[in-house]
């Protein structure tokens, strides 16, 4: 016998699996991955990425130190961009994190460029 419960999409499931654990919805992620060129701009795109947002908290990890710099300074500008993206208020801060794991091989190896950020 079949239950009579309303059937619901897979990704209303998810989403509300998301929420309880402080993370934003799947599609709020897809908009933050598919738009990261236009959030962050495509110089810093190139060594950032965004590794982890919980509880309006968003990390951004990189593999250069100038870069993390720079990214600190926009962490404002940064997270309203995400905001006005997303739809909703997803992201009340961002922190920068460096580290030695680069997360493709899309990351250059050699030093990241200084200067402005080529937005």
């Amino acid at each position: 016998m079949r239950s009579q419960r309303p059937s619901r999409h897979v990704s209303s499931s998810l989403d509300a699996v998301l929420a309880h654990f402080g993370r934003p919805s799947l599609d709020a992620h897809a908009v933050i991955e598919g738009q990261w060129p236009t959030i962050v701009g495509a110089r810093l795109a190139k060594w950032c990425w965004p590794s982890d947002l919980v509880s309006g908290r968003l990390v951004i990890s990189t593999t250069d130190p100038a870069v993390a710099e720079e990214l600190n300074l926009l962490g404002r500008e940064l997270a309203g961009t995400l905001n006005q993206l997303v739809g909703d208020d997803v992201v009340a801060t961002v922190r920068v994190r460096v580290t030695s794991e680069s997360r493709s091989p899309g990351v250059p190896t050699e030093q990241a460029p200084k200067g402005t950020d080529g937005r």
